[in-house]
């Protein structure tokens, strides 16, 4: 039946499809969680697997009208045609749902993996806010971005009061911070150059 012929091939093409877009996503969570998480989720597969339904349907639809004007063709084949299509649309859940399995079990992982580093990243900020000396971390405009509580402590401060509102010579005495300004060129290049400077000694004031 060449009408039926041509639902059948084009059967074929969607199911091919539907296995590209499948190794798509396994390839794609091979690189990202996220990225196999994005494909799935702009319903492509969703839709090549309700095309194939739709397809499946008219394909069984047209093979009853078919038996039903007294076509050749014998119960025994239309039922052997659609247990086949049956068992090829089961075969394609079972490969979406195994997918599903996947993502679900490597975001169970992710997630235990963040709860990890998270405890460790308190851990450490711990280490860091109650160490016995003073730390601090200013960013490419001498802005505070990072200071311990040791050293808040010592100066009278608190975070909210220093962090991006703050440069590093508003915390140093009159004397300091004329000799910081006059420095920091030289200081800086040897920094860019040796990755480390050193001997410089500054006062702070307190608040």
């Amino acid at each position: 039946n060449v009408s039926q012929k041509n639902k059948v091939d084009t059967l074929r093409l969607l199911v091919r499809a539907q296995l590209r877009w499948t190794e798509n996503v396994i390839d794609s969570r091979k690189e990202s969680l996220e990225k196999a998480q994005a494909l799935v989720l702009e319903g492509t597969g969703k839709q090549i697997t309700d095309s194939i339904r739709a397809c499946v349907g008219r394909i069984q639809r047209e093979e009853r009208e078919i038996f039903a004007s007294g076509n050749t063709i014998s119960r025994e084949s239309l039922q052997q045609f659609q247990y086949s299509f049956i068992g090829l649309a089961v075969l394609i859940i079972a490969i979406i749902l195994y997918l599903f399995y996947i993502l679900n079990r490597s975001l169970r992982s992710r997630n235990q993996v963040e709860a990890t580093l998270k405890n460790v990243a308190a851990e450490t900020r711990d280490l860091y806010d109650h160490a016995p000396c003073g730390y601090l971390s200013v960013n490419s405009n001498i802005f505070l971005s990072n200071i311990n509580k040791t050293l808040l402590d010592w100066l009278g401060y608190t975070e909210q009061e220093v962090i991006g509102k703050m440069k590093f010579e508003d915390l140093l005495t009159a004397e300091s911070k004329k000799t910081f300004l006059k420095s920091f060129d030289e200081d800086f290049d040897r920094y860019k150059e040796n990755g480390v400077v050193s001997d410089l000694e500054f006062d702070f004031q307190r608040k």
